[in-house]
């Protein structure tokens, strides 16, 4: 069958008969073509993970990658959060769950250890059988019915308890626990509460804190120390590594140092554990043969064999630093037998070159992409070793060989870690069966020079990841500001064709939802992914149902493909999800590009909305210009302040309102600031900025100034005056209510109503500037009275009135216009709610 490219057409396109006419769009990078084919046979299996980049989850995920890839199985990876996480809109991302099904997978693997974080096990269960009747394995936690891999908690807990105990003699030993209806976290609280009793600890409720298995939950515990100058405990034993390694970074910063004033472990081992100071003293649980375990579980499945239905994976006890221990020293100090008749070739030989390597092997942890490199690595040093041993060389092969060999090698994942163990494993078995006292020497003096080479190796690489992830940072900054700059969503997937692979990402497919973005639901089990839309190579919008995934003329690639499923998510919207493939410098490459991603479609979306927008209030604007002058005629019977102002917010226009009430004059360059406080001059110059986009601004906060009746006037509204033809800002227009002449008008009752309840003439000069919101100290200016003669006032109105506050004096008085006037009251109640009155 012949295969073809697929590409994203953005102009014409000059092809030669090598690259076969291109129908389909937004996948093809020059860096690496996948062959597509139109039928696939392979087995495609999924994987529901909570994150791409956290330390526990990307082990695993490298186990299932490397599994799938030797196993030429196609994979799908839908990376969404953890069920009803408490943290944001987390649970916005889990509707990518939903596309995993039968109609498009084989199989599926779930992380449940790490997704189902804040689920009993109840819950866990409900939401396995959702993906019935795909056989599924899970990672984490053990669900009745259902094939899994599990850790050993209870030995590896044991372990680190009975170390603290006995090594130590810690006794006041707290915990930090994780999800409280997490099985994983109950088990390993259980655990530790049986070992501490298997040892004659007290059982203290004061150190048991609750995390969440997240590095924040561990920095939160530790911000809970500040200010203090002693800690409650010897020592901390965290239910995972990321709350240990949040816990010990932040009491750092607060001048607590481990194990100076406490000691710390963790469980999992994750990379991090190793490499910081001090390094964590925790329990190594294989993540990485927990994801190569299950794929083969889920294989034999798929192929119709019966497997156990839970897998326990044995974890180990890994002492390093942060308990108070050193770690164990690697290269064996020149300590000789006192006999050394043996000569080498008895203990060392290619005869025994088998036996060497398979111990070596055990116990060490290695991807199934490195198996036969490193056996063949660890050969080649073993034979040039051997020629060393036998003349002494001043210049050893062994070295040179080791140098080829961590050139070659450098790119391995752990690439430090790795060799480290591997060398350590191998000098120390060759140390056992050599006696000789000067191949002794030698032989340390090799790994010495060999473990001086790894370092100077590793920190070349690491100066290489370091300046790529700059690279990487710089790349994703240039992104930034030119996604934010995008008007089309055309133009977003140019972008996309042309610079993606600059960061290691040569595949890519948005799927949108075929009406536009869509609000999530509130019901999870909702079909939430139905139709999909995505362009093709001539800017077609073609629609396929999300049961497939991938459009079905993209189907499956000839060659291996693992892709990464990835919600498109903005503000409470979904605007589909993005397909990624590729090999990065860091996982949290993939996360990003997700976010900007989404930010650029919600920033379209945004546009868009405002593009609408705008159209309707052009229509406005320009009925508006129609009748402008019959407009500024009825302005001035009403005490609606009407003021034009230039963009320096100087005055070229008042209506007789603002001449009266703000006593405005006619010269040309009065300032509209002479009529603003100090604050709201500041407001007004933010403002014009706002309006170049806005055009206008309902109740912008800013109030003008009556100097004569020593009151704040509100502007109810600011526009913007824009030139015909480059529609620039050249003007504003200021709209503000004066209630005064409203209240003194029509609104208040007539004077039978005053006399009926005995309210003198002061009293009913005091109502008005009342119901105005004046504080007594106005109203005393106003009247030219003493404050203390206001509140008298006030006292008898309220007593002859039988109420005890200005609102209820508002509704009286409203309530009897409503039973005289209707209409006057209908304004009366506007005028009231634009005031806003409160208590004093």
């Amino acid at each position: 069958m012949r295969p073809f490219y697929v590409y994203k057409a953005t102009k014409t396109l000059n092809l030669t008969e090598k690259n076969p006419l291109i129908t389909v769009s937004i996948l093809y990078f020059p860096t690496r073509s996948f062959l597509l084919t139109q039928k696939s046979t392979r087995p495609v299996i999924g994987l529901l993970i909570n994150q791409i980049e956290g330390q526990y989850q990307s082990m695993i995920r490298r186990g299932i990658s490397d599994f799938a890839r030797d196993k030429n199985i196609s994979l799908f990876i839908f990376v969404g959060r953890s069920l009803l996480s408490p943290y944001d809109a987390e649970n916005q991302h889990n509707t990518i769950y939903s596309l995993a099904n039968s109609g498009n997978l084989d199989g599926l693997i779930i992380t449940t250890g790490s997704i189902g974080n804040y689920l009993t096990q109840n819950a866990i269960s409900d939401f396995l059988k959702r993906f019935d009747p795909l056989p599924i394995v899970t990672i984490g936690s053990a669900i009745p019915g259902f094939t899994a891999i599990v850790p050993d908690n209870g030995s590896g807990i044991s372990s680190l308890v009975h170390h603290l105990v006995q090594e130590h003699d810690y006794q006041r030993i707290a915990f930090l626990g994780g999800p409280e209806n997490n099985p994983d976290a109950l088990f390993r609280k259980d655990e530790f509460i049986s070992a501490l009793k298997a040892h004659g600890r007290e059982i203290r409720q004061e150190l048991f804190f609750q995390g969440d298995f997240s590095y924040t939950s561990g920095q939160l515990l530790a911000a809970s120390f500040l200010g203090h100058r002693d800690l409650p405990f010897d020592a901390i034993m965290a239910a995972n590594d990321d709350m240990a390694l949040g816990f010990l970074q932040s009491m750092e910063a607060q001048g607590f140092l481990s194990p100076r004033d406490f000691a710390i472990t963790g469980f999992d081992d994750v990379p991090d554990a190793r490499f910081l100071s001090p390094s964590l003293t925790t329990v190594h649980q294989p993540l990485y043969e927990q994801g190569v375990l299950a794929g083969e579980k889920l294989l034999a499945l798929i192929e119709g064999a019966s497997v156990s239905e839970v897998s326990t994976t044995k974890g180990s006890l890994v002492i390093r630093e942060s308990c108070g221990c050193t770690e164990e020293t690697l290269i064996r100090s020149r300590f000789f037998p006192a006999v050394c008749e043996n000569k080498i070739e008895q203990g060392l030989s290619l005869s025994t070159k088998n036996i060497v390597l398979s111990d070596v092997f055990q116990d060490i942890s290695i991807p199934v992409s490195q198996r036969s490199q490193i056996t063949d690595a660890l050969s080649a040093l073993f034979d040039a070793l051997i020629l060393d041993l036998r003349t002494f060389r001043d210049r050893p092969l062994f070295v040179m060989t080791l140098n080829e060999w961590l050139n070659i090698s450098v790119n391995w994942d752990d690439f430090s870690e790795t060799w480290h163990r591997l060398l350590s494993k191998f000098n120390q078995n060759l140390l056992e069966r050599v006696s000789d006292l000067r191949s002794r020497a030698y032989l340390e003096d090799l790994f010495q020079n060999g473990f001086a080479l790894l370092a100077k190796k590793s920190g070349h690489r690491s100066a290489r990841e370091l300046a790529n992830l700059r690279g990487v940072l710089s790349t994703f900054r240039n992104f930034s500001w030119k996604l934010g700059a995008l008007a089309s969503f055309e133009e977003v997937l140019d972008f996309i064709h042309d610079n993606t692979a600059l960061i290691g990402i040569n595949l890519t497919i948005l799927c949108l939802h075929e009406k536009g973005p869509k609000p999530y639901p509130i019901d999870e089990k909702t079909n939430f992914f139905m139709n999909m839309t995505y362009l093709d190579g001539l800017k077609n919008s073609v629609v396929f149902s999300a049961e497939n995934v991938i459009p079905p003329d993209l189907n499956q690639p000839e060659k291996q493909q693992e892709l990464l499923i990835m919600p498109l998510t903005g503000k409470d919207l979904s605007f589909g999800y993005i397909c990624l493939g590729g090999e990065v410098v860091d996982p949290l490459v993939y996360d990003t590009l997700r976010d900007m991603i989404s930010q650029a479609l919600s920033n379209l979306d945004h546009f868009q909305k405002m593009q609408q927008t705008e159209g309707e209030r052009q229509s406005t604007l320009e009925k508006l210009s129609a009748s402008e002058e019959r407009y500024k005629e009825m302005a001035k019977a009403v005490p609606m302040i009407v003021i034009e102002t230039d963009t320096t917010l100087t005055i070229r226009y008042s209506n007789q309102a603002g001449l009266d009430i703000l006593g405005i004059t006619d010269d040309e360059h009065t300032s509209l600031r002479q009529f603003l406080s100090e604050e709201d001059c500041q407001l007004a110059d933010d403002l014009i900025g706002r309006i170049t986009k806005l055009k206008f601004l309902d109740y912008p906060g800013i109030r003008f100034i009556d100097r004569k009746t020593r009151r704040f006037i509100p502007i109810v509204q600011a526009s913007g005056i824009f030139r015909d033809g480059d529609n620039s800002l050249i003007g504003l227009r200021w709209n503000a209510l004066a209630p005064l002449p409203l209240i003194t008008g029509s609104i208040l009752p007539d004077k039978s109503f005053f006399t009926d309840m005995k309210i003198t003439l002061r009293e009913q000069e005091v109502i008005p500037l009342l119901l105005q919101g004046l504080r007594i100290k106005d109203i005393a200016e106003q009247l030219f009275i003493a404050e203390s003669t206001v509140k008298g006032h006030l006292t008898q109105i309220y007593e002859k009135f039988g109420i005890s506050s200005r609102t209820e004096l508002t509704k009286m008085i409203q309530e009897e216009q409503i039973g005289r006037y209707g209409f006057s009251a209908y304004l009366f109640s506007l005028v009231n709610k634009l005031l806003s009155l409160d208590e004093e």
